[in-house]
């Protein structure tokens, strides 16, 4: 399942780093090749709306999106606890956070339409993350 692909390869990276520098430029290259193709993001928007119209479909797919979240939230809180870094809020809430920037911005996005000035969506997901990640706090670790 793609969701599972994605925390799984995020998770290799987070451990796999061997500091925090290389932890940032792998990540990085990560999302350059994982998401590069907005279409997945597109197909999560339409099971989202297919959910909030069929009742029964919802049951499966709020299961499904509720695994997900957990387990992208346990990865973000390693990231950033790998960064030295305290989450800003809870992890599941940073997960939210970051699959509905995900979502807007392949919803925006319309690569034959690209408005001069304007980034890709992979590159503002990572601006977005980058400035999270620096407005943290401090975990306190040595």
């Amino acid at each position: 399942m793609h969701m599972d692909e994605e925390v799984a390869g995020m998770r290799r990276i987070i451990e796999q780093a061997p500091d925090q520098f290389a932890l940032r430029e792998q990540f990085e290259a990560w999302m350059k090749t994982f998401h590069h193709d907005a279409d997945w993001s597109l197909l999560a928007i339409e099971l989202a709306l297919q959910a909030r119209r069929d009742a029964v479909f919802a049951r499966k797919y709020d299961k499904v999106q509720t695994a997900h979240r957990l387990a992208l939230g346990e990865v973000i809180s390693l990231f950033f606890s790998r960064a030295g870094k305290r989450l800003p809020a809870e992890a599941a809430s940073m997960a939210t956070i970051f699959k509905a920037l995900a979502y807007g911005l392949a919803l925006q996005d319309r690569p034959k339409q690209r408005i001069e000035g304007i980034a890709e969506p992979i590159a503002l997901l990572r601006l977005v993350m980058a400035s999270v990640l620096k407005a943290a706090d401090k975990s306190g670790k040595a």
